[in-house]
Order: C-alpha cells, then sequence, then structure tokens
C-alpha cells in the first residue's frame, strides 16, 4: 500500500507543480500552510470539497483496501488534470473580467466573459459532484463518516 501512496503522491506534486507556474502569488503554498497548491487553488476557484487530497493523507487512517487505492489512482489519473485545467481557466477567466471591466465601454466583452466563468464554474462543480459520488460508492458508509469527521478536523 506505501509503493502505491508514494505513487499517487508523486503524480499530485507533478501536477501541482505545473499548477504553480499558471497561478498568481496569492493561491502559491504559505509556509506553514498544511495545504498543497492544488488544494489552495480548488478552493479559490470552488466550494466543493476536495475528496481526493484528503483520501491520499488518510488512506492509512480510512484503512483503505488494494481496491480502494486503485480505484481512486484511476479516478485522479482520469479526471485530476481536467479539474485542475478548469480551475487554472477560471483564474485566468476572472482576471479578465477585471481587466474588462476597468475599460470604458465593454460591458459586452464582460459579459461573455462571466457567462464563460459561470459555465467553467458549473463543469468544475459538476466535476466534483462526480468525485464524491465516486468516493461514497467506493468507500464503506463507516469509512464515508470518518472521511467527512477528518476533512471538517
Amino acid at each position: 500500500m506505501n509503493k502505491q501512496l508514494a505513487i499517487i503522491f508523486a503524480a499530485a506534486l507533478s501536477l501541482s507543480s505545473s499548477v504553480i507556474a499558471q497561478t498568481d502569488a496569492s493561491t502559491q503554498t504559505k509556509q506553514g500552510s498544511d495545504k498543497s497548491v492544488m488544494q489552495q487553488l480548488m478552493e479559490k476557484v470552488s466550494p466543493m470539497p476536495m475528496l481526493m487530497s484528503s483520501l491520499v493523507k488518510e488512506a492509512e487512517t480510512l484503512k483503505l483496501t488494494q481496491q480502494q487505492i486503485d480505484t481512486f489512482a484511476k479516478w485522479r489519473k482520469n479526471n485530476m488534470a481536467p479539474a485542475m485545467t478548469l480551475a487554472t481557466d477560471i483564474l485566468s477567466l476572472e482576471r479578465q473580467i477585471n481587466s474588462a471591466a476597468l475599460d470604458r465601454g465593454n460591458t459586452d466583452k464582460v459579459n461573455l466573459l462571466l457567462n464563460e466563468l459561470m459555465q467553467k464554474r458549473l463543469s468544475l462543480a459538476s466535476k466534483m459532484l462526480e468525485c464524491r459520488d465516486n468516493v461514497q460508492k467506493t468507500l464503506s458508509k463507516a469509512q464515508w463518516q470518518r472521511l467527512v469527521e477528518l476533512y471538517k478536523a
């Protein structure tokens, strides 16, 4: 199980390092913070809980089986990059909206950007709900309850 966790952590770190280059200083990890750049980015762009990072961090506490670890690793492999792309797109659109709003006469452009931003936010929230559903389906009821407790702590 430790080898599998190491692989998952390495993948998360790899993706996090590419996100650092795309995000502004306010989303980078602060000294002493337990939150990864990815977690900070997702919290900035979505109110949805980010369960996969908690699963990776708490895998031993939750007593995940090898099958559960494999299921979550596959989910992360297929869904993490698209979610991160949406998150960085949302940040970019927010900056564009701010800039366009300061330009005179750009009301139509601002409205188009706002519509695009809302669509990206909806897509990201939908992906995160799919993730939640996958986690609930994969974990036992007791594991799910413990994960929620750990997430809220």
